[in-house]
């Protein structure tokens, strides 16, 4: 997980320099990506969990990410590859190989790419924000119960 945290990281911040325009942008999606792993990895372990894949059933969606490899490894494939294509699309188009036009988009390997993957992606980012939404309210449930056990003892 920490290597996919740092590759990941380091190819936004590339993206960074070569699209500065989206730099805030960039700069949130890295933030969301740490906070939303480091929080749902805290959570689970606070709340004694035996593995962080294990979410219950508060999120359906989240659930099925979890718990289907398949599902994890196409929608995380998608979301480094949507990078990736754009990467590549930094790159002049006199590169070949240029496959067109549509209207005043140029197609190339790299727009194909950002294209097909831009829903799994976008899927990713929610995801992110449902997995950080739910360590919040686990960690403030943990936070409840132990509260709780204190005044009770009292």
């Amino acid at each position: 997980m920490v290597t996919d945290r740092c590759t990941t990281s380091s190819l936004i911040c590339y993206l960074c320099i070569t699209y500065p325009r989206y730099v805030v942008l960039f700069q949130l999606l890295v933030s969301l990506d740490l906070a939303s792993h480091y929080m749902h990895m805290y959570a689970s372990l606070s709340s004694g969990s035996t593995s962080h894949k294990n979410v219950g059933s508060r999120s359906k969606l989240l659930q099925l990410y979890y718990e289907n490899n398949k599902v994890l490894f196409t929608v995380c494939a998608a979301n480094e590859l949507f990078y990736v294509g754009l990467y590549l699309y930094s790159f002049p188009l006199k590169t070949p190989p240029n496959l067109g036009y549509y209207g005043s988009i140029p197609l190339s390997y790299a727009t194909l790419i950002c294209i097909s993957t831009f829903p799994l992606w976008l899927l990713k980012q929610c995801l992110n924000v449902i997995q950080m939404v739910q360590a919040a309210l686990k960690l403030a449930e943990t936070d409840a119960q132990e509260k709780n056990k204190l005044l009770k003892s009292q």
